[in-house]
C-alpha cells in the first residue's frame, strides 16, 4: 500500500499546521521552502524525513480534525476500557457510545499499554491519544510528533507521561497491530458519523 498524495502534501507542508511557518512565494520559493521545511522541523523537534520502515494504514490519521481525533481517541479508550473489571472510567462517555464500545470489544479486544498513576486525572481521550501514540511509536515513526502539534501544551504533557509509563515491549505492540489499526478505524468513523 502506497502513501496517498495528500498525506505527503500534509508530512512535508508544516504550514499546513502550524501558524510558526508561512511559505514563500519568491523567486527562489522552492529553495525557501525547503530550508524553512528544514529548520521548522529542527525548532520542532520532529524528523523531518519519512520513516525507512513505517506501516501505511496509519498515515490516515493525518487528515482528522483535530476535534474528530480526540473523540476518536476517547472510543479508543473505550474500547480498552470495556475490557476492564473496573468499567468506571467507560462511564464518562454517553450510553449510547458505552454500549458501542462494549459490543465492539467483545470481539476486537484491546490491552492498555500505558500505565496509569493512581492520582491521575487524564481525561478519556488524554488516555486514548497515549495508546495511540504508544502504538504509532512503532507502526509509524514520526507521525505522532506532527500529530501532537495540534493539542495543547498541557495534553500533550500528561500524554508523554502516560507514554513513559507503559509496559508494553516491541513484540506485544507489533503482536496487536492488526487489531489496533482495525480499532482506531472504527473508532475513527464512529466520530466522524457523530461530529
Amino acid at each position: 500500500m502506497m502513501l496517498p498524495e495528500t498525506f505527503i502534501d500534509w508530512w512535508f507542508n508544516p504550514w499546513a499546521i502550524s501558524a510558526d511557518v508561512t511559505p514563500d512565494t519568491g523567486s527562489d520559493a522552492l529553495v525557501a521552502r525547503r530550508d524553512g521545511y528544514r529548520a521548522w522541523c529542527t525548532s520542532a523537534m520532529i524528523p523531518g524525513d519519512l520513516p525507512l520502515h513505517f506501516d501505511p494504514v496509519w498515515s490516515s490519521i493525518a487528515m482528522m480534525e483535530s476535534a474528530t481525533m480526540q473523540r476518536a481517541a476517547s472510543l479508543f479508550m473505550g474500547l480498552i476500557a470495556a475490557r476492564q473489571p473496573d468499567q468506571e472510567v467507560l462511564r464518562v462517555l454517553p450510553l449510547n457510545e458505552q454500549k458501542w464500545c462494549r459490543s465492539i470489544a467483545a470481539t476486537q479486544p484491546l490491552q492498555a499499554f500505558a500505565v496509569a498513576h493512581p492520582e491521575s486525572t487524564d481525561t478519556l481521550d488524554i488516555c486514548g491519544l497515549a495508546e495511540l501514540a504508544i502504538r504509532l511509536e512503532l507502526g509509524f515513526p514520526g507521525l505522532w510528533p506532527r500529530l501532537q502539534l495540534h493539542l495543547p501544551a498541557s495534553s500533550q504533557a500528561s500524554i508523554a507521561l502516560r507514554r513513559q509509563n507503559n509496559w508494553a515491549g516491541t513484540e506485544d505492540i507489533l503482536r496487536s497491530a492488526t487489531r489496533s489499526q482495525r480499532c482506531w478505524r472504527l473508532c475513527q468513523q464512529r466520530s466522524e458519523e457523530t461530529a
